[in-house]
């Protein structure tokens, strides 16, 4: 703080002079004039004198704190805690002074020294448009850390603006409240379409990656529509390029054989390891080794340990998945040792398994198989006690070692063995319950009535183990029952034939349809009366010769 001028002490000085040498004349007065004065006088005096004191030094003060804020003119705006004392004009005239410095904090103390003017005041106005100026550029700053990136840094700013009363709409405070709500939203916004065309991107789809990055051209900030785009679309170039591995591990990711994605991986590691797109190439090496292990675990299960092979070899090559590889060649002597079918080397396996260490990458897989291994010797179990039960025989006994193997996976080294007991014991259980049904049939077709035996038959119903038995059964009583039919027929036939009713027996024998026992019997005889039968005169041809005449033109026999 400046220091105050000599003829400013000296005023202070006479003041308290002024104010005090009266108390101190009227004390010397009551001390001489009565040396031997009571003590009630001298109370009084003392009360007289504090209260003179008192008011001189409440004079004092005032007279102190006026000729401090009081400046001269010449002085310069240094002193921002008296400002708001000052005259309307010297506060204007210094807030303008601040202003104009262009800094955040200065900005500050322009606004809140132009918001201390009355609105009783003419300047008043003026202070109104100065405040709405200096709102704007406060804006700007923020705006400024905006572009750099620093999204906290220009809310910081924006909250640190004084709040002034809007005269209208569109004030610089209402863009201050639109500021802040909009910029995190248009940051959040930015960070997601980047996050997205980043996806895309890592899995090769530089189309959707580049549409999602042209979104951030309509972006307020500097810093995304130009900064971050610019970066962004030099990526997708570079990974699009078809000078780069990218497009043709594209392709060979799409066909997805054993083949391609080991052709993909090598690709892939041709990528340097300073290349900005590294990280592309990267997220596609896990990418793809997670479909070669998915692969390896198809071609396990089919026992088709050559593809196995070939991709631990190639996982071996990637140093981020040599551990993967290891895994994944400890998975496959485990899984061939269950092979045997065996439930000591299936309870092994399981024993080694657990415990494996749970922070290896195929640590979840090789869990799974643990789980798959635990299944199959349980099954192994339950296959072996259904045995033992269906060896009785007993159609209850069948029904439970039945009801228990179908329990058991298909997924089971043994499931091709599980489903020929399945189909025997179950045409054991419908023998022993058919059985009865087809004797009866047998036993009332050897009685004659065959009706009565083919509907006993027909009880056995399709995909019972006797149904083609019985079928066969009552196809041979149904021919029975059609030759008795079919035999009365040519009975009757033969019948009319001998009385020269040939017409009568033809028509009668070619009722027996095709594929009868008598179809070819039948055919013969009417072949035999058609030729015995005479020719067919009609009476309404007069060339026709007269029953016993010979036809016309026809040689006469001469006898020799």
């Amino acid at each position: 703080m400046n220091r105050r001028s000599p003829q400013s002490c000296s005023k202070i000085r006479r003041c308290g002079h002024a104010i005090f040498r009266p108390v101190e004349a009227e004390l010397k007065s009551v001390m001489s004039s009565q040396p031997t004065a009571s003590l009630e006088s001298l109370q009084q005096a003392e009360r007289v004198w504090s209260r003179r004191l008192s008011l001189g030094l409440l004079a004092l003060a005032a007279g102190s704190l006026s000729l401090l804020l009081v400046q001269p003119r010449n002085e310069p705006c240094g002193r921002f805690w008296i400002w708001w004392l000052a005259p309307v004009a010297e506060r204007l005239y210094c807030a303008g002074q601040q202003a104009q410095q262009g800094q955040l904090a200065s900005l500050q103390q322009a606004l809140f020294l132009a918001q201390t003017i009355p609105a009783s005041d003419p300047l008043f106005d003026t202070a109104q448009r100065y405040i709405e100026q200096w709102t704007w550029q406060a804006i700007d700053l923020a705006k400024v850390k905006l572009d750099q990136g620093d999204l906290a840094a220009a809310v910081a700013i924006l909250k640190q603006i004084p709040t002034v009363k809007c005269r209208d709409r569109d004030c610089a405070q209402t863009a201050v409240t639109e500021r802040l709500e909009q910029w995190p939203q248009l940051w959040t916004a930015a960070e997601q379409l980047v996050a997205e065309a980043e996806a895309e991107l890592l899995q090769l789809q530089w189309d959707r990656a580049a549409a999602l990055a042209s979104g951030l051209l309509a972006n307020e900030s500097r810093y995304w529509n130009s900064q971050r785009y610019e970066s962004l679309n030099r990526r997708i170039a570079a990974v699009r390029s078809p000078k780069g591995p990218f497009p043709t591990v594209a392709q060979q990711l799409r066909k997805g054989d054993l083949d391609s994605l080991l052709a993909a991986v090598r690709q892939l590691q041709t990528v340097p390891t300073t290349s900005p797109v590294r990280d592309v190439a990267d997220a596609n090496l896990k990418r793809t080794g997670d479909r070669l292990v998915d692969l390896a675990k198809t071609a396990l299960d089919q026992r088709q340990l050559t593809a196995v092979e070939q991709v631990i070899t190639t996982l071996q090559t990637v140093p981020a998945l040599q551990s993967t590889a290891q895994d994944l060649q400890q998975l496959q002597t485990w899984q061939v040792r269950t092979w045997s079918g065996e439930v000591p080397d299936l309870a092994k396996a399981v024993a080694v398994a657990a415990t494996y260490p749970r922070d290896r990458p195929l640590a979840t897989v090789i869990q799974q198989y643990s789980s798959r291994w635990q299944s199959e010797i349980e099954d192994l179990r339950r296959l072996a006690q259904a045995e033992q039960l269906a060896a009785s025989g007993r159609i209850e006994d069948l029904l439970q070692a039945l009801s228990s193997i179908r329990l058991i996976a298909e997924t089971n080294p043994r499931s091709a063995q599980v489903k020929r007991l399945q189909q025997s014991w179950q045409a054991r259980i419908e023998q022993s319950e058919d059985q009865p049904t087809l004797q009866t049939a047998d036993r009332l077709a050897a009685e004659g009535k065959l009706l009565e035996a083919i509907a006993t038959a027909q009880r056995i119903f399709p995909g019972r183990a006797l149904y083609t038995a019985a079928q066969v059964r009552v196809q041979n009583w149904q021919l029975q029952i059609d030759a008795q039919g079919d035999r009365e027929l040519l009975t009757q036939a033969q019948a009319f034939a001998a009385s020269q009713d040939w017409d009568s027996a033809i028509r009668i024998a070619q009722q027996i349809p095709p594929g009868r026992p008598l179809y070819n019997a039948a055919q013969a005889q009417i072949r035999a009366w058609e030729q015995a039968r005479p020719p067919l005169i009609l009476p309404d041809d007069p060339a026709a010769p007269a029953r016993g005449e010979l036809p016309p033109n026809l040689p006469i026999p001469t006898g020799r």
